[in-house]
């Protein structure tokens, strides 16, 4: 039986933040995919609920594969807490962690004080405290204070025993903007006040956005290179996409040189050495080798040590065949690869100008650009 499980709301309309925060990216990733990670990698998680806008379940079966943990994406509702219950319905742990997706910084420590807490208490929630003076305020003028000692700012995620706030929502009611609010109303459960964390920041406008994304990890560049000769008999593959050519690349793996070039600048963004280090052309193993497949193996090399890809520019030269029609292919294929959106990947095809080997129509050259994140 599962303990621990954990849903996460990105159902919202954003209406502060000016559209649906679901579509909004933070290093090439959309909001939730963070919030996704972060309880994915958690030991004590056992399972989790995305919720998401009822037109964007249908496009969400794609992240099964990337997060075995994710048991349902299921639509919310036109409030807050409509969603949340959708999701908690959907969860089947005896606790319950609920998480706001615009919250994408949440930790690993953080989760865990908020589980530690469970068991002595049926509901916990982080909190930090209010640094700020506050003031009343009368028309355009500040009246009176507030003593903040007894104040203080409540985060996510939000802990509680599964029947308790499974009861609570069925007494919900209007405007409640937190479920600790709807657990003491409906209840009379207090919620335990575990330690918050500053950089768990809520994404309410753009400008969070940007803070967020200083807050996540310094950037850094890789440059990759790659050639490869033309020999017939060979199937052409770029960018983990097979061309309709009569000539393909030579290469001990599939000769895939774009796959190639963007492993080697993301090994080198990383100071990780380059792809002959891990699969080397010596191996037997890697004898016609899917460079797509390598070119995962790298980024889950990377993810390891705390790398994640967040763009690439990327410049195929090769005489022929015209890549025109493969672009977009090749384009979906890397991203996918990298997890990063397609917009945030380039591939551009120039014919060399009958220029070096690759214009002269011998085989095909790759130069790519790569930016990663070095997580704090």
């Amino acid at each position: 039986m599962v303990k621990y499980s954990a849903v996460i709301l990105s159902a919202g309309a954003g209406k502060r933040f000016g559209g649906p925060k679901h579509t909004a990216l933070l290093a090439g990733r959309p909001l939730f995919h963070w919030s996704l990670r972060a309880f994915q990698a958690h030991p004590d998680v056992g399972e989790i609920v995305l919720v998401l806008p009822e037109e964007e379940v249908k496009k969400a079966g794609g992240l099964r594969e990337a997060f075995p943990k994710l048991k349902a994406v299921v639509p919310g509702g036109p409030e807050r807490t409509d969603s949340a219950r959708a999701g908690v319905s959907a969860s089947s742990g005896e606790y319950v962690l609920i998480h706001d997706a615009a919250r994408p910084l949440v930790s690993k420590d953080l989760i865990s004080r908020v589980i530690n807490a469970l068991q002595s208490h049926p509901a916990a929630a982080p909190a930090v405290p209010v640094r700020d003076t506050i003031k009343r305020t009368r028309g355009e003028f500040m009246v009176g204070g507030i003593d903040r000692e007894r104040l203080c700012r409540v985060q996510t995620p939000q802990g509680f025993r599964r029947d308790l706030i499974s009861e609570a929502y069925k007494k919900a009611f209007s405007g409640a903007t937190d479920d600790t609010t709807l657990l003491e109303a409906t209840l009379g459960i207090q919620s335990l006040i575990v330690p918050g964390e500053e950089s768990n920041i809520k994404i309410t406008v753009r400008e969070d956005l940007a803070m967020a994304d200083r807050l996540l990890g310094r950037r850094r560049t890789g440059f990759g290179w790659d050639a490869h000769p033309f020999r017939k008999g060979r199937p052409l593959i770029l960018g983990g996409v097979e061309l309709d050519y009569e000539k393909g690349l030579l290469g001990h793996s599939d000769g895939d040189a774009l796959c190639h070039a963007v492993a080697d600048a993301l090994l080198g963004a990383a100071g990780l050495g380059d792809i002959g280090t891990y699969f080397p052309d010596t191996d037997p193993k890697y004898r016609n080798a899917n460079s797509l497949s390598l070119l995962r193996e790298t980024v889950a090399m990377l993810e390891e040590k705390g790398f994640l890809p967040e763009s690439l520019d990327a410049t195929v030269i090769i005489a022929e065949p015209k890549l025109g029609p493969y672009i977009k292919r090749m384009t979906a294929s890397l991203a996918d690869a990298l997890g990063i959106s397609p917009e945030l990947v380039s591939v551009k095809a120039k014919s060399g100008n009958r220029l070096g080997f690759a214009g002269e129509g011998r085989g095909c050259e790759v130069y790519a650009i790569v930016g990663v994140r070095e997580l704090w």
